[in-house]
């Protein structure tokens, strides 16, 4: 395959706007809280003016555009347009406080902001103590001093049919800025190239793929659908990532029967699958970096054509993110058995060390979600002189739920080894800390568990 051929295959922004023409008359989003749908042609028209509207601005290929914004049928322009001319989209939860922007800020250093009126005055702040001047664009109707308005981006331009995406190497051009979870400190942004975030959409019908994010959103999109009138049959993929799912949640997906659930979902109870095809892996041990075998919990690492470019503006990162043979460390203590079937103990980080035993915290999580009345769970190690670490789990009920920590015990009892006992303890939270994204925040926990003295 020569050179210009495979930038072809694999140049994202084109195959969008193809698809966006070709099913123009389909509906692309609809939003839920006024029910206002959009056509792929609508789509495809706006983004094209947004896309001329930021280069008119003197935006080019590489520089950084910050959006903040729920979910609403404009959030996804710029970060659309921002594909077809070579701009970095950064997406930015509209819950974070002073310092967390800062932090995104300072390493992404966007040149343009799109922003809910609820988060742009934050920003705004954080731009003024920073000495950055740019211009922040506001969604919605509201006119704001010393904002602009979002409908300046989208106006007719008269040479919409005319428009091109811009020429780039998709293997090299950064096409989104991901936030890192930062368990281990602050989060860094994670570069996916075009030809990252091609491989990782391969199939040619996007605009028809609809998704449930996150393990909680999913579990309230089920619980509302068993005592509401609502079809699920439109959906044909629903994606789970970022943590491990509850194997109850995906058996209750299964149950529902709302799409065929294909055997990469659920190929074993507790098994996230076989890897994928485009992937070098091994399983090592993590102290001596020797490769194992079946059943034996280790590092997985991987090679992939579609590894993540760098952490952007973070080059030491980047360095410490592969061993020196080249292997990804995923981080992720994992382990496979006799049919090739993997299996998520935990991350590395947040394994408890029990005496001679690594205790993962996800296992224990799960089996204390599958109490009756148990809502969220959250495990952490709580230091002991002989032992090493003891866990100690943070528990939140169900409203009106009346679970005991001695029921929550005796349950772990009988259900799991001698080593993984809740030694800690057990405290109620009425509320489980999570990240903007929606993982367990284990630092607060770590931090609670100082203070809490577990039942």
């Amino acid at each position: 395959m020569n050179k210009s051929k495979d930038d072809n295959d694999y140049h994202l922004c084109r195959r969008i706007l193809k698809a966006l023409k070709k099913y123009e008359h389909d509906i692309h989003q609809i939003e839920i809280t006024t029910g206002v749908s959009e056509t792929n042609g609508s789509l495809r028209t706006r983004t094209i003016r947004m896309a001329q509207a930021l280069k008119a601005r003197g935006m080019k290929k590489g520089d950084v555009i910050m959006i903040s914004a729920v979910n609403h049928n404009d959030t996804c322009i710029p970060y659309i347009a921002s594909l077809y001319i070579g701009t970095i989209p950064l997406p930015l939860t509209t819950d974070m406080k002073h310092l967390e922007i800062k932090h995104i800020v300072s390493m992404g250093k966007p040149k343009m902001v799109f922003a809910d009126p609820v988060i742009a005055p934050a920003i705004q702040k954080v731009m003024s103590e920073m000495e950055r001047q740019i211009e922040i664009v506001i969604f919605g109707n509201e006119d704001m001093e010393g904002y602009i308005q979002f409908s300046e981006f989208v106006k007719p331009t008269g040479t919409e049919d005319n428009f091109e995406c811009d020429d780039f190497d998709p293997a090299k051009t950064i096409c989104v800025l991901s936030c890192s979870s930062g368990t281990t400190g602050l989060p860094k942004l994670v570069a996916l190239s075009h030809k990252n975030f091609y491989l990782s959409t391969i199939d040619n019908n996007l605009h028809k793929h609809k998704s449930l994010k996150k393990q909680q959103k999913s579990i309230s999109v089920l619980k509302y659908a068993e005592t509401n009138d609502v079809d699920f049959t439109s959906f044909s993929v629903i994606a789970h990532a970022g943590s491990a799912t509850n194997s109850d949640l995906l058996d209750e997906i299964v149950w529902t029967e709302v799409l065929n659930i294909t055997d990469s979902l659920t190929p074993k109870r507790g098994s996230c699958g076989k890897i994928n095809p485009m992937m070098q892996w091994k399983i090592v041990d993590v102290e001596t970096g020797r490769a194992l075998g079946p059943n034996q919990p280790g590092e997985m690492r991987v090679k992939s054509p579609n590894r993540f470019m760098e952490y952007y503006n973070c080059p030491e990162a980047t360095v410490a993110a592969y061993d020196n043979d080249g292997w990804f460390k995923t981080g992720d203590f994992m382990y496979y058995d006799d049919e090739g079937y993997f299996y998520v103990v935990d991350r590395i980080k947040e394994l408890i060390k029990y005496r001679n035993y690594q205790i993962g915290t996800i296992e224990l999580e799960n089996v204390i979600c599958s109490i009756p009345g148990v809502m969220v769970a959250g495990v952490v190690g709580v230091p002991h002189l002989e032992d090493g670490e003891h866990p100690m789990a943070f528990v939140q009920l169900a409203q009106g739920a009346e679970v005991s920590a001695q029921q929550i015990k005796d349950y772990v009892k009988d259900n799991m080894s001698d080593s993984k006992q809740l030694r800690g303890g057990v405290v109620f939270l009425d509320k489980i800390p999570t990240t903007h994204i929606g993982k367990i925040e284990r630092k607060s926990l770590k931090t609670m568990k100082d203070v809490y003295k577990g039942e």
